[in-house]
């Protein structure tokens, strides 16, 4: 019952992931230039914002919280300043 629900549910997945696909064809050139790094550094953000948030919790159990958080505050912080000075 369960593999058949898991997989009723990722069936319009797929058919919109195939449909959006299959509409690209008619998309021009280089408007399709312009869309793929887009799509690409959003889908690259997302998965490692959502490894990143996956993981806090069980860094703040292993070092502290307050460890935890002022890393990644400097972190952010750190990363601001690298991209707006290079």
């Amino acid at each position: 019952m369960n593999l058949f629900l898991i997989l009723l549910l990722s069936l319009p997945g797929s058919v919109s992931v195939a449909a959006a696909s299959g509409l690209s064809l008619f998309i021009k050139d280089s408007m399709i230039e312009r869309l793929v790094p887009r799509m690409v550094h959003f889908s690259a953000g997302a998965l490692l914002g959502a490894t990143f948030l996956g993981r806090l919790p069980a860094a703040a159990r292993s070092i502290g919280e307050r460890h935890v958080f002022s890393y990644v505050l400097a972190g952010v912080f750190g990363f601001f300043f690298l991209e707006k000075f290079m």
